[in-house]
This record gives structure tokens, sequence and C-alpha cells, in this order.
């Protein structure tokens, strides 16, 4: 109980230091009820815990999702100059939570988280594009003013310029490597259809030409009638000349028979007594 008081009369001198109201220890967050108090003991303890462990962790801050109307009403006022000198300031004490002018959103829990957010490459376009901007502007007008200027100005220039990323033109040029490669693979076997269509069609006039060229081919049949007829002629002149030297011989035995017919009655003649 003696340690709960404690922590309060703490808190509301640190409070009191800051010139905290309940107005804006309501927009921060902060509860002054007792009941909050009490609860929070073990969660207290829990968030330092899990806040030391995230000491370790190396990179980027840790991003929160704010509201344009909610973030409207957490803005705390501050200076160009003071945004120029640093832009990090405190949103909460318990837990400590402190925020970025520049980074909408980034709620920074420690020193590890500070010092990283400030290395990071997004913030430090975003800073030298405010220092740039500032330098025409009042150091004691209002940063969250300029702030909202350059980030309507960016946003209209993105929706003009619409320049694609890095890995959108990555991305771009790997597909159109693609496409060409497609298309010349495709002009290639077109060249390959069309030659082997033209040796398919040269192949066939080839045929055709040595088709008409060359003699048609006798049947069969065709030279066995040859065949029959030469033979019949064959045999035909055959009987003929047998019939001719049969014709003479006979010719001459009738000959030779007269001969000795007239011979015999020549003897007779010669013989007979007169």
């Amino acid at each position: 109980m003696f340690k709960r008081v404690e922590r309060k009369r703490k808190r509301r001198e640190e409070e009191e230091e800051l010139g905290l109201d309940k107005d804006t220890k309501q927009i921060m967050g902060l509860n002054d009820t007792d009941s909050d108090e009490s609860d929070s003991g073990s969660e207290q303890e829990s968030a330092q815990s899990e806040s030391k462990g995230s000491d370790l962790y190396i990179g980027d801050e840790a991003e929160v999702a704010v509201s344009e109307d909610e973030g409207g009403n957490e803005d705390p006022p501050i200076s160009v100059e003071e945004a120029l000198k640093d832009p990090i300031y405190l949103i909460s004490l318990e837990p400590t939570v402190h925020g970025c002018v520049l980074c909408k959103g980034k709620l920074i829990k420690n020193a590890g988280m500070t010092t990283a957010h400030k290395n990071a490459n997004v913030h430090k376009r975003r800073f030298e594009c405010f220092r740039l901007l500032s330098a025409d502007t009042d150091p004691s007008s209002n940063a969250w003013e300029l702030v909202k200027a350059i980030r309507s100005a960016s946003k209209l220039h993105r929706v003009e310029s619409q320049e694609p990323s890095k890995r959108a033109l990555k991305r771009h040029a790997k597909q159109a490597a693609i496409r060409e490669k497609r298309k010349h693979h495709k002009e290639l076997k077109a060249k390959a259809i069309a030659k082997k269509a033209s040796k398919k069609l040269s192949s066939t006039e080839e045929t055709k030409t040595s088709l008409r060229c060359s003699p048609k081919p006798q049947s069969p049949s065709g030279n066995i009638r040859k065949k029959q007829k030469l033979e019949s002629k064959t045999s035909t002149s055959g009987r003929d000349v047998s019939a001719k030297s049969a014709s003479r011989t006979k010719f001459s035995s009738d000959s030779k028979k007269l001969v000795v017919k007239s011979s015999i009655k020549a003897t007779r003649k010669a013989n007979k007594p007169s």
C-alpha cells in the first residue's frame, strides 16, 4: 500500500514538472485511478522485461498503425526549430514511449530503437526533405503543419509521376525477357515447320517427275500373249519350210522316175528288132 502511494506521489510530481493537465493525460492515455495503479504493477514488470528483451533487436523500430483522426489529437506542439534539432518527442512516461515527428505512427520504446530509427533510410530521406523545406519557413512555426504539407505533396507527386519501384522495374524486365524468349522460340519453331513442309513438297514433286519419265511397266499377261504370238509365228514358218522341203523332195523323185521311164523306153526301142 505504501509503495502504491509513493508511486502515485512521484508520478504526480513528474506530471507537474512536465506541465501535464487532465486533458493532456487523457489524450496520452495516462490514467490517474488507484485501481489502475494496483493492477499495473505486474504489467509494468512484464513490460519492462519485454522492453529489455527488445533492446537486443537490431533493425527498424516497432511500427504501430495510428489513424489520422487520432493522430491529429495526439500531436503535441513542436516547432520547426525543435524538430530540426531532434524529431523524437515524448508520448508517455509509464511506459516510456517516444514518437517521431517525421514518421507518423512510429512508437519508440528505448534508446536502441531510437538509434535504429534515426539510422533508417526512410527517416533520413524524410528528415532531409524536412530540412530543405524548413529553410523558407519560420523556425517558430508548427512543425506538424510542415510535415502534413510535405506528406500531401509527396502523395500528389507519387500519383502524378507513378514511377515504379526497383522491384517493379526488375519484374517488368524479367517479364519482357521471358516474352522475348517465347517469341524467339515460336519463330524458330515456325521456321522448322516451314522447312520441313518445303522438303516434303520437293520430295513429292521429284517422285511425280520420276514417275512421269519412267516407262510404264508391261503387264505379265501382255508378255505372255506376245510370246504366244511369236511361238505361233515360229511354228507356222517351220511348217511352211517343212512343206516346201517335202514338195521339193517329191518333185525330185518324180523327175527321177520320169527319167528312168524314158530311159527304159529308149532301151526297149533300141532292142526291138526292126
